[in-house]
Order: structure tokens, then C-alpha cells, then sequence
């Protein structure tokens, strides 16, 4: 770092004075100029400063910590400019389209964190696909994989002509070039591993997000779930649909049966709150244990595109977990998790896959509502509408997942109170809840959800693997009616 009045340069290396340089120095009411040797000297040390190239970050602890450092202006910024109505047309245009998506009473700084998470992910996620040439802000969309519509739609939106004019734009570009300098090879070098610690996309969400809002993660009640415990309810569901549900090849199963919309398949799974997607991976690494162990490599492929993706569906109302769980699938089916031997036989092609099925949606939203593309660009009209027929028209059979543990739900729709009103009551009579809004847990609410789903009368009973923290449900007085 320098430090200059412009006549005199101090030069800190790590926090520590080295020396200083001077231009000249000012005596009374005159400049004396150095002499040739310390103008060299000077000149040589900017010369230097200019030059230099920093060390890569390889690090995924120190690079979350420092994307959240440069994440928090833009924030800042954009939440200043929504407040005395100074944002430009395009972000007016997509707050208007965001509050319609995810929550119309959406505060403005809660949006502006969401837009500026949007950019910083969107450009986490560009630069783990970035090869050759400089990494910029203007080609970062055409690196978002095809299997994020929505992010990528999201980079092409912003990061048109009017990018420069936008009073953001120079953070942006600090958070590209620190992103830039990222060694991505190194920093996702420990992807796959079990331990939470180890885990490089686990600071790309829990250290991130620590640094840059904790209060909205407490608010929305988001925190990791170890593997061992997905692992533990993944295995026990594929039990029960072997067992009591005559599934031959339990969460694998591939049957289709007829419905309303044309033939789909018989077990469709949705983890309703997925976070960073770690049900959805233990899902698809059980799945594809199940194939290593029949050395069934050369159906995996096929198998993934048309009969594995297509049934395996996840909703998250976050920026950051969404971005990270699309991240975190797209490097498993690429087999990132295995070894480079096993790659070769495991790794999926995902160039022609449509999209991975997870949604930036709010999962207790009514599926019925009007979204018009006048409410924003295409990307946000065409996240909703699948969310939607998700919702409206795909018989869910299996609900899994570990949902926010928050205390009081951030979701206070109209259609979630009518969801979780059936549990303030048993055999007719009020429940008498025992601590108020004890009901009103988003748990609870994704829990009626989830028993709504798992108890189709066309359909009889599914399972439902949610975690569900028995206090919550003892503290509110819901006991007797689950």
C-alpha cells in the first residue's frame, strides 16, 4: 500500500512501514524538489506499485471474507439510492420484479442485499468456469452455466450499455478484479470433502454471509446441515419407499405414471427450503453410489438427463444458498467430487440440459398469480412461471429436507397464514398455543406444506423427511395435532 500527499510516498508491506519516498517537500511558501537519486528511487518504487500483480488468492476463507468486504458498498449504495428514489430505470424495473417473485413488502435494503449477493455470486460462479483471457464484468454472463437460466439472465440484464452509469459500477469492477486474482482450481480443491471445515463452498455461504448480513441469516433461521445427518435421513427414505412404498430402486426409481400434464415420473422429490442444496447432492450421491456399485457407468448420462433431473426439485428464497446450490450440483454431476480416474467415467455433459430444478422462489407463495413480462425482464418472468408449474403441476411424492429454524417466519403471505391455520386447532376445538405466534414458525409452515403435499386424496400418503426441532413444536403447543 502507498500513503501520499503526493509530495512524500510511504510504502507499507503487510501492515509495515518499509520506507519512505519524496517528490520534494515544502519549506514556507516554496517546493524544494529531491535531488536525482531519491526522484529515481521514487519514481522506480511507482513503477513497481503499478506493476505488481498480488499474490492469488487460493484460499476460500480469506476470499469469502474479502468478497463480503466489497459485496457491502454496493449495497449500501444501491439501498441509498431506492430510498430517495434515485435508482435507475433498470433496477426500478427489477425491484418491482423481484417483490412480485419472492415478497411485494420486500425493505429496500433487504433487496438491495439480494441484488448485490446476485452480483457477487453471479461472478463467483463465472469465474469457476472462466479459462483463458482477462475476467470481466462483460463477459461474465456467457460464463454462467446454461443450467442457471435465472443468474445468467440476471448478468445479461445488468451488465448491458447502461453498466458504466450505474453509481455501483466501479465496486463491481474492484469485486471482478479481486475476483480475477482468484486461484479457483486451488480454492475448489477440497470440494466434496465431508467435513464442514473442509467444504470450500460452506465459507462461500455460512463465512460469506457471517461478514456481509448476519442478521438476515438469523432472520431467515438458514445454517448448515452436516452431511452425516443428510446422509442419515437420505438413506432412511429411500428405506421406506423400498419398503412401504414398493419402490424397487427407492429415491432411483424411474417409473412414470399418467397425470394431467402427460406422463412424469412417479417418485418427483423437492426439498422446499434446499439452502446451498446439500439434501439435493446427498440425493443425487446416493444415487450415483447405487450406479458405481453396478459399474453402470455408461447409463449414468442418460440416466441424469432424463430421468434424474427432470423429477428433483429444490426452492430457496435466498440469493446466496441459491447460487451455491447450483453451483454445488453442477460441479458434482461434473463428477468434481471424484477422483480425476473416476471422473472420466462419472463426469456428466451438461451443455444441453435445460436447467438444474432449482428455484429462486418463495415456497410458501400461492402458485396462482399474475406475472407479466412488463414487471421485468424475461429471466424473472420465466423463474416464476417454473417455479410455478412446479408448485401447481407436478405431484410432489417425496418432501425432504431441514428447514429454517428461525424463531418467528420472515413469510407472513396470506396464503401462509390459511396453510398453517388447520394446526391452531384439534378435533374442532382452539389449540391454545403456549407461547404467541407459536404457529408461526417458518418450520411449522413448511411443515403444514409438506404434510399438505405427502397427503394427496388422489394419491394416498408419501413420505416427508423434514427435520424438525422438537422444541419448537413443544414450546408452541402443536404436539397433539403432528
Amino acid at each position: 500500500m502507498l500513503l501520499t500527499n503526493y509530495l512524500e510516498f510511504r510504502w507499507y508491506v503487510e501492515g509495515k512501514h518499509e520506507k519512505t519516498y519524496l517528490f520534494g517537500s515544502i519549506k514556507g511558501t516554496s517546493l524544494k524538489k529531491s535531488g536525482t537519486v531519491e526522484l529515481e528511487e521514487s519514481l522506480t518504487l511507482l513503477t513497481r506499485f503499478i506493476e505488481h500483480k498480488p499474490a492469488p488468492i487460493g484460499n476460500a476463507i480469506e476470499l469469502a471474507v474479502r468478497m463480503a468486504k466489497l459485496t457491502k458498498p454496493i449495497r449500501d449504495i444501491l439501498d441509498d439510492q431506492i430510498r430517495h428514489d434515485r435508482a435507475s430505470k433498470v433496477m426500478k424495473q427489477f425491484h418491482e420484479g423481484v417483490g412480485v417473485m419472492i415478497d411485494k413488502h420486500m425493505e429496500p435494503e433487504q433487496f438491495a442485499d439480494m441484488f448485490a449477493q446476485s452480483l457477487a455470486y453471479g461472478l463467483f460462479v463465472a469465474k469457476t468456469r472462466h479459462l483463458n483471457g482477462p475476467f470481466r464484468i462483460e463477459t461474465a454472463a456467457r460464463e454462467i452455466p446454461r443450467s442457471n437460466p435465472f443468474l445468467r439472465g440476471l448478468f445479461e440484464f445488468i451488465t448491458g450499455t447502461q453498466f458504466d452509469d450505474e453509481t455501483y459500477s466501479l465496486e463491481v469492477r474492484e469485486l471482478t478484479d479481486l475476483l480475477a486474482n482468484a486461484d479457483m482450481p486451488a480454492i475448489l480443491a477440497d470440494f466434496g470433502k465431508r467435513s464442514p471445515n473442509q467444504d470450500p463452498l460452506i465459507h462461500f455461504y455460512e463465512t460469506y454471509l457471517n461478514a456481509l448480513n448476519p442478521s438476515e441469516r438469523e432472520r431467515r433461521g438458514v445454517y448448515y446441515t452436516p452431511f452425516s445427518v443428510v446422509s442419515y435421513i437420505v438413506d432412511a427414505t429411500d428405506e421406506v419407499l423400498t419398503k412401504d412404498f414398493h419402490c424397487v430402486n427407492g429415491l432411483a426409481d424411474k417409473t412414470m405414471i399418467p397425470s394431467k400434464s402427460g406422463n412424469l415420473h412417479r417418485v418427483l422429490i423437492l426439498d422446499p427450503a434446499c439452502g446451498t442444496g446439500s439434501f439435493l447432492y446427498g440425493i443425487i450421491d446416493h444415487i450415483r453410489n447405487r450406479f458405481i456399485a453396478s459399474t453402470n457407468s455408461g447409463e449414468w448420462q442418460d440416466y441424469v438427463k432424463n430421468h434424474l433431473l427432470t423429477r428433483l426439485f429444490g426452492f430457496e428464497i435466498l440469493m446466496a444458498p441459491y447460487a451455491i446450490a447450483h453451483l454445488k450440483l453442477d460441479l458434482e454431476l461434473e463428477a468434481r467430487d471424484m477422483t480425476p480416474l473416476q471422473r472420466e467415467k462419472w463426469a456428466c455433459d451438461l451443455s444441453d440440459i435445460d436447467r438444474i430444478g432449482i428455484y429462486l422462489t418463495n415456497t410458501l407463495d400461492d402458485a396462482y398469480f399474475t406475472f407479466t413480462k412488463s414487471l421485468g425482464s424475461g429471466f424473472l418472468f420465466d423463474e416464476v412461471d417454473a417455479a410455478s408449474s412446479v408448485k401447481r403441476d407436478h405431484p410432489v411424492m417425496v418432501v425432504i429436507g431441514n428447514p429454517p429454524y428461525s424463531g418467528h417466519s420472515a413469510n407472513q403471505s396470506a396464503s401462509i397464514k390459511k396453510m398453517i391455520e388447520d394446526y391452531k386447532f384439534v378435533d374442532g376445538a382452539p389449540l391454545g398455543e403456549k407461547i404467541p405466534n407459536g404457529c408461526k414458525t417458518t418450520t411449522l409452515s413448511l411443515f403444514a406444506l409438506g404434510n399438505g403435499v405427502s397427503r394427496k386424496p388422489d394419491r394416498g400418503f408419501s413420505p416427508l423427511s423434514l427435520t424438525t426441532p422438537i422444541s419448537t413444536i413443544r414450546r408452541s403447543g402443536v404436539c397433539a395435532e403432528i
